[in-house]
């Protein structure tokens, strides 16, 4: 049940002119009293007035204006009965300030040009209260047209002059394609709430505390700028329609609690806004509750991660750095990158040996029986791991002293599209606060600027097992399930300093071309030979073809009949290649290398550790 105020009654207050925010708390209660009071049996205002005295500046406790109320017997007080007759409020003020009377709509009074605070304080009430002629004028403007030849923000124009009427432009009197005012300001309603934010009109505790610094030469001011201003500024609008936006807006959310307790509400005339920086929070955590997911629910078949991975990869190939370069790049003949070195670590002759022999065997990507777990890959699926420098494809094996590293250079022999992890960092969005959607893809965004660090950042040798669940379900959807067709991932790389890249080629592009050999060819390899001085270590590999064989002098034979049985079972009998996958890659043999560790040198950040000692005491409670 609504309750009365007492404090309401025979309280005084100073009041200033309402545009600069002086009515305040005063005038919300006015505003409290004009509510209960709907509806009311009876409100009579009586009015007693009194020549201004010469001296402004002197209070005149005698200027009044007396307000009567008698409330309807369903409005309770706080205390004693439910009816009450008569309480008189009396608003004092200061000499001029009032000298009119608030009425009922029934009975208005008869206000003076001077009383003009009066007016203000009942105008104030009367937005407050959301009243009918205030949403009358509300209504008004919006019913106005607004043309696209007005709106400078190009989205916003472009929508206006795509599905606006036609219909004369309340602004610049031409017929032209309009929205009304009104659906104008929805947008910026949900642009602003997208975008911006509303300062505070206070300054803060550490802003006070300058401010009654005496030493100090602190002058607060408010952060932003006026709203009507940040309308016009946002939308490119004259300030005309800018100022009848804010009112609009204003109207829609008045707010009767927070206007009783003098709080500024959204859109308020005397609000400012500034924008607002992008947050990835929503996106962070939902990569946590991603990886978590995937080590402790289900880790083979997750419609969460799969939709998880869908929002953040779909269109990538539409995004672009600040700079214009794309983020899924090509790959292949005719491109930049058209080559990737790959180095495998050796501990025994050998093995190495067979490896020289045919490198495009066992320096390629090995078979899914022997593919081990990696960082972009699963245990069994097999890929091509590879740098752009024969020195980091080294690091990225990590031999041990005294082990022989070979490397190769391979060519990309086919059209290939590879996601730059690099390029992630630098991702930027243009696009119209007015477009709804503007905001989302900031945020991703925001979020696609780190996840190149999530990706790549370091793991423990003990850790990898869990650590790089995420990223090879990562590398599983890009290669099998996203709807960008993507080859592979081009990542930085954590064991080498520099402009260094690491390269992942997903399964279906990782298979080398096997080498031309003639059927019978035996290839042996040799690491060095004897000389006088001793041991010389010198890498060969030498192929022993057969001899070609001789072509039998041509005989006249008779032309068989079909189908010739004789002739197909001559033919050569191929084996099927169970392999589907079209060959990506080619050895280049003159670019086999074998590189012997001797050390490892290690960058490190070093740290003292102090040491101290206390004696142990009891505490005294």
């Amino acid at each position: 049940m609504a309750r009365l105020p007492r404090d309401l009654f025979d309280r005084r207050a100073t009041l200033g002119p309402c545009k600069n925010g002086g009515v305040g708390f005063f005038a919300a209660q006015i505003a409290l009293v004009l509510k209960l009071l709907r509806g009311v049996e009876q409100c009579r205002v009586d009015e007693r007035r009194s020549e201004p005295p010469t001296n402004p500046a002197r209070f005149n406790p005698t200027a009044a204006a007396e307000i009567r109320y008698s409330l309807p017997s369903h409005l309770a007080l706080p205390e004693g009965p439910n009816r009450f007759s008569f309480h008189t409020a009396k608003l004092w003020s200061l000499p001029g300030s009032i000298n009119g009377a608030i009425g009922s709509e029934e009975d208005p009074p008869a206000v003076p040009a001077k009383a003009l605070a009066t007016a203000e304080i009942v105008e104030c009430a009367g937005k407050a209260l959301g009243g009918d002629v205030h949403q009358d004028e509300a209504d008004e403007l919006k019913a106005k047209m607004l043309c696209h030849a007005c709106v400078g923000e190009a989205y916003l124009s472009g929508e206006i002059a795509r599905e606006g009427e036609c219909a004369k432009c309340s602004y610049c009197g031409k017929t032209r394609r309009c929205y009304g005012v009104g659906d104008v300001a929805e947008r910026v309603q949900v642009a602003f709430e997208q975008h911006y934010i509303r300062t505070s009109d206070q300054p803060t505790s550490w802003q006070y505390t300058l401010m009654s610094d005496r030493e100090s030469s602190y002058d607060w001011s408010r952060d932003g700028e006026p709203i009507t201003d940040a309308i016009a500024n946002a939308a490119e609008i004259p300030q005309e329609a800018a100022e009848d936006i804010q009112q609009i807006l204003e109207a829609e959310h008045d707010d009767f609690d927070s206007a009783a307790m003098g709080e500024e509400t959204e859109f308020s005339s005397d609000s400012q806004y500034e924008e607002k920086g992008t947050s990835d929070r929503v996106w962070q955590e939902e990569w946590r509750n991603f990886e978590s997911s995937l080590k402790t629910e289900a880790r083979f078949f997750s419609r969460t991660a799969a939709r998880h991975l869908a929002s953040i990869f779909d269109g990538i190939d539409d995004l672009r750095t600040q700079s214009g370069q794309p983020l899924v790049v090509d790959a292949g003949p005719g491109t930049d990158f058209h080559s990737v070195y790959r180095a495998r670590v050796f501990q025994s002759e050998d093995k190495l040996e067979e490896a020289l022999c045919r490198p495009d065997i066992h320096l390629g990507s090995p078979p899914a029986s022997v593919a081990a777990a990696g960082r972009m890959n699963a245990r069994g699926i097999s890929v091509f791991y590879g740098a752009n420098d024969s020195k980091v494809a080294i690091a990225e094996v990590r031999p041990p002293v005294g082990s022989q590293v070979a490397v190769a250079r391979f060519e990309i022999i086919r059209p290939l599209r590879l996601l730059d992890l690099t390029a992630l960092t630098a991702v930027s969005v243009t696009g119209s606060i007015f477009d709804p959607d503007h905001a989302g893809r900031m945020e991703r965004a925001m979020f696609l600027r780190t996840l190149s660090a999530r990706i790549t950042r370091p793991v423990m040798p003990d850790d990898e097992h869990f650590e790089y669940l995420a990223t090879q379900a990562v590398a599983d959807f890009l290669a099998t399930e996203s709807s960008v067709p993507i080859d592979g991932i081009i990542f930085p790389s954590v064991q080498a300093a520099g402009d260094v890249l690491n390269v992942v080629l997903f399964h279906k592009a990782a298979r080398v071309e096997a080498l031309a050999l003639p059927k019978g060819t035996e290839i042996k390899a040799r690491n060095g030979h004897m000389e006088e001085d001793g041991w010389e270590e010198d890498y060969e590999v030498i192929e022993e073809v057969p001899p070609a064989p001789k072509e039998p002098a041509a005989e006249a034979k008779p032309k068989p009949g079909w189908p010739d049985f004789a002739a197909m079972a001559a033919m050569p009998w191929e084996p099927h290649d169970p392999d589907w996958r079209d060959a990506s890659l080619r050895v280049v043999l003159d670019s086999v290398t074998v590189h012997q560790v001797r050390r490892v040198e290690f960058k490190t950040d070093e740290f003292n550790v102090s040491r101290r000692r206390w004696e142990k005491r009891e505490p005294d409670f």
